[in-house]
């Protein structure tokens, strides 16, 4: 028999967020030689330059964005991943 409670139990579940619906993950390899300049941008920063172009829009965008979310800028990416 279920308790009424296994869904939210389910739902508070260390998490259990990140695979549901909304949710993107990005793998990455831990060989590759251009990890620790990518991770510097992980956290976007307000004062970020502005030197690269979305691939889908043309807007400017920065290093976290290149590298984070896959070269488009914040509307497009989650236009893109219904997000």
């Amino acid at each position: 028999m279920e308790n009424d409670n296994d869904e939210e139990i389910e739902n508070n579940h260390e998490g259990a967020d990140l695979w549901g619906e909304g949710a993107y993950a990005k793998t990455f390899d831990i060989n590759d030689p251009n990890l620790q300049e990518r991770m510097k941008y992980f956290e976007e920063k307000s004062d970020e330059k502005k030197e690269y172009n979305c691939k889908k829009c043309n807007k400017q965008i920065g290093k976290h964005n290149l590298y984070w979310h896959e070269g488009m800028c914040n509307d497009c990416f989650f236009n893109a991943y219904d997000l």
